[in-house]
C-alpha cells in the first residue's frame, strides 16, 4: 500500500491568459452577476487568447442576444480589457444544473471537459 497523498488540481482558481495575465474567474463572474439576466455563470480562458463563458440566463431572459449586449456593455463599463469575456455560451437550466452545485458554484473541470469544446472546436 502507498502511503502518501495525492491531490489534484488548482490550489485556487486562477486563469493565465496566453499572454501571461492572470485573472482570478471569481471576480469576473461576479461582475456579470450584476446583471439580473445571469442566473450562473463560469469563466475560463487557460491558454485562451479571451475569456470565454457558459451561461445559464435567468427565467425571465426572454432575448438571448439583447441580454449578451448587455454583458458586453457592462464589462466594458466595470472590467478591464484582459478580464472582459469575449465569447458566450448559454446553457439551459436543465443543461445548466449538471455544472453548477446546488449554491451555484461552478464544477469548472466537468463543465470544461464536456462543453469545452464549443469554444475551441476540438
Amino acid at each position: 500500500m502507498n502511503s502518501r497523498l495525492y491531490i489534484r488540481g488548482r490550489k485556487r482558481n486562477l486563469i493565465i491568459s496566453s499572454a501571461g495575465r492572470n485573472v482570478a474567474p471569481e471576480w469576473v463572474e461576479a461582475t456579470y452577476r450584476q446583471n439580473a439576466g445571469v442566473h450562473n455563470i463560469a469563466v475560463f480562458g487557460d491558454s485562451l487568447e479571451h475569456l470565454v463563458a457558459f451561461i445559464i440566463p435567468s427565467a425571465d431572459v426572454v432575448d438571448d442576444s439583447q441580454l449578451i449586449s448587455d454583458l458586453t456593455e457592462l464589462a466594458e463599463d466595470q472590467l478591464p480589457e484582459y478580464a472582459r469575456v469575449f465569447e458566450f455560451h448559454l446553457l439551459d437550466a436543465q443543461q445548466g444544473s449538471e455544472y453548477f452545485t446546488i449554491t451555484g458554484r461552478p464544477q469548472r473541470q466537468q463543465l470544461w471537459q464536456s462543453l469545452g469544446h464549443v469554444f475551441t472546436g476540438n
